[in-house]
């Protein structure tokens, strides 16, 4: 584990109070045209059933994680529901384990309060912390914040070898395991604790929150080590993110003490709101987390040692920053040239995948819309649009782009793509690109003589104006190019659902690449707005065929206030299990903007058999982003998420990396970037 060096200063956060968790809604609501049969739930199926296509729940939430049922009824079955995410069997492992001894001559623990001469005592010999000193409690802080946002399981050994009575628990001497949010104590008091385990010199042992004792041992136990764990992982609760814990405590010769088996969580209780880790600013450099620290009284109780076992638990609210890429990726960077796209780059869609034979490279292809006058242009007058490439063999995809025209120029559509006068072709804008390229579901290696697609909107003349449909572009690979030709798959005049326009393109692949079938989402436009994502079946076999009538996926209405005004620019990953030959699993990311104009992330999910259309579920903790969010670096003015790419790292199975259009305005610019950003998801 790397030191991070950043002096942290005290925060005034303590512990917080138990959701009530009666409050919390586990069904999103994603259930079919009801067919007028009773109170159906507007499914079809039985009244009771809760509107989730003929499921009956057997429970509130997904209790049991590996029955291969649908317990709660949302759609979503074991660890891919979100209610298992708190599972540590759901999750991937995060690494190398770290086992932090207590050596006089060590510089990973911090003595506690800092600045304050030290009465710890550290035994040099066997690495022991064998007295707190005398008086006021004292602590040593682990010198790093631990990454718990993705799980961590923790554990301590402490001993009371001597066993002797107590008076009164206050004045009993003691040492605990805490984790905590702050990086330092007053003197005169307890750490401020989010949870903490103490032994007491009689051999009590006690779990404490918030400065409060919330449950004590059934038992005394002996003179053995007592082995603390401690499980965090990441869940929901209320509707919002929060870290969960599961207590253990162990020793030779008596039953071990699971703290909150009793509770509604099985095992696991909602301990601290994400949104209280913490973050960058106080020692926890990509994740947020909590420190691990040690305090105590007295001499009668040692603390043998502390580790710690990270996890990769799945959690769509944490992203990932990347280094090097603080500063995101603009026209320049994807050597885009100024004649077309000066005015800033959009709309991203990406793609990771290796290429070659024997030992493949790594290849990275971003499309993306731009234009030549300022993006923001478009709140008052149509602005034209063209689509440009570019393309590296960078291992992480940051660096050393080329652009897919050796001129830099569009792949599709004109240069410059906002003309004025008579020269000006018509119908020329085209916008909102969506890339698929086939590649082995096992070795996401991409076979070059097999033919990619490229969705995009374009701009079409229908009765009442100018509109834009969605087009399919075949992509060749010797040598490599973008087909001009379009072949029109949707307009809105035919599609069926009532739209004005079509935007915003996304081509699913319906099965196992490589394939001929996609699930085709977009956004259906009704009064110059986007509420509403639809989705289309599309064989491009011989032809290109879509299935229709076109049904609807997602509307704002399914993510509340943060989508009052605007749902738009989905892009997600697939993924085909080898386990599961029957199972399809979809994960999708659209941004939405709210009453005040605020922007933001949200995201959903389907998990289902791969014969049927994505059934995608909001996940109950939405935005998993904002456009404020630290991780999104500095907002020197008005920040805006305008849009949002997703890929699965070819090199990284278990990472996503995800792309964000922002754009930042103040006073004197306006600049459009794509941050890149990664997210855990476990195979």
């Amino acid at each position: 584990m790397t030191r991070a060096g950043i002096a942290c200063v005290a925060l005034a956060l303590v512990g917080c109070l138990l959701p009530d968790r009666s409050l919390i809604e586990r069904d999103a609501g994603v259930d079919a045209a009801d067919t007028g049969q009773d109170e159906d739930a507007g499914d079809g199926g039985p009244i009771d059933d809760g509107g989730d296509g003929g499921c009956v729940p057997a429970e509130q939430f997904e209790r049991t994680c590996d029955n291969g049922e649908d317990d709660d009824c949302d759609g979503l079955v074991d660890c891919n529901d979100f209610d298992c995410g708190r599972e540590l069997e759901c999750c991937g492992s995060g690494g190398e384990s770290v086992v932090s001894e207590f050596a006089t001559d060590s510089l990973d623990w911090i003595s506690l309060p800092m600045g304050v001469p030290p009465t710890i005592q550290r035994e040099t010999t066997d690495d022991v912390v064998s007295s707190f000193g005398t008086g006021d409690p004292r602590g040593l802080r682990y010198v790093e914040c631990l990454p718990v946002d993705l799980g961590m399981s923790i554990t301590a050994t402490l001993r009371a070898p001597r066993g002797t009575a107590c008076t009164t628990r206050e004045g009993c001497e003691y040492a605990s395991i805490v984790l905590t949010a702050v990086p330092d104590m007053a003197r005169g008091a307890s750490l401020p604790d989010e949870l903490s385990v103490r032994l007491y010199r009689d051999r009590i042992v006690e779990v404490r929150r918030a400065g409060r004792v919330i449950d004590t041992a059934p038992q005394s136990f002996g003179i053995a080590d007592v082995n603390v764990t401690i499980e965090l992982s990441p869940g929901i609760s209320g509707g919002a993110a929060w870290i969960f814990a599961r207590v253990l405590v162990a020793q030779s010769g008596v039953d071990t003490w699971d703290v909150f088996a009793d509770t509604d969580e099985g095992g696991r209780r909602p301990l601290i709101p994400r949104e209280h880790l913490a973050g960058e600013g106080f020692g926890c450099a990509a994740v947020r987390g909590l420190y691990v620290a040690l305090e105590g009284r007295g001499n009668y109780v040692d603390v043998d040692s502390v580790g710690s076992d990270p996890y990769e638990c799945a959690n769509p609210s944490n992203f990932r920053t990347i280094d090097g890429a603080a500063t995101g990726l603009d026209h320049t960077a994807l050597r885009a040239s100024d004649a077309w796209a000066q005015g800033g780059v959009g709309a991203p869609t990406l793609g990771s995948y290796f290429v070659g034979t024997g030992t493949p490279d790594d290849a990275w292809d971003v499309y993306f819309d731009a234009t030549n006058v300022p993006r923001t242009n478009e709140l008052s007058a149509p602005v034209r649009f063209a689509i440009g490439g570019a393309t590296t063999s960078d291992d992480e995809g940051l660096t050393s782009w080329s652009s897919r025209d050796a001129l830099g120029a569009p792949v599709l559509g004109v240069s410059p793509p906002q003309c004025v006068g008579t020269t000006c072709p018509p119908l020329s804008s085209v916008r909102e690109p969506s890339l698929y390229v086939p590649v082995d579901e096992s070795t996401r290696a991409h076979t070059r003589s097999t033919q990619g697609w490229l969705a995009a909107a374009r701009e079409i003349e229908l009765s009442n104006g100018r509109r834009f449909g969605i087009d399919l572009h075949p992509m060749g690979v010797n040598p490599y190019f973008v087909a001009d030709d379009a072949m029109q798959v949707l307009r809105p005049d035919t599609e069926g659902g009532g739209c004005t326009s079509l935007r915003d393109p996304l081509l699913l692949p319906a099965g196992p690449h490589p394939t001929t079938q996609f699930w085709l989402l977009y956004g259906c436009e009704r009064t110059g707005t986007l509420r509403e994502i639809r989705m289309a079946r599309v064989d491009v076999d011989g032809g290109v065929r879509a299935t229709l009538p076109s049904e609807v996926v997602l509307q704002a209405d399914d993510f509340g206030d943060i989508a009052a005004i605007a749902l738009r620019g989905a892009d997600g990953a697939s993924w085909f299990p080898d386990d599961d030959e029957d199972l399809a699993i979809h994960r999708l990311w659209v941004v939405a903007r709210d009453l005040a104009g605020r922007t933001s992330v949200a995201f959903a999910e389907s998990a289902g058999p791969r014969d049927q259309p994505p059934r995608f579920v909001p996940y109950a903790a939405n935005p998993v982003l904002r456009a404020s969010d630290p991780v999104l670096g500095a907002c020197p003015g008005r920040c805006d998420i305008e849009s949002i790419a997703a890929a699965r790292i070819a090199n990284s199975p278990q990472r996503v990396r995800l792309l964000v259009g922002r754009t930042i305005t103040t006073a004197t610019e306006v600049r459009h970037t794509l941050l890149p950003l990664d997210q855990v998801w476990p195979q």
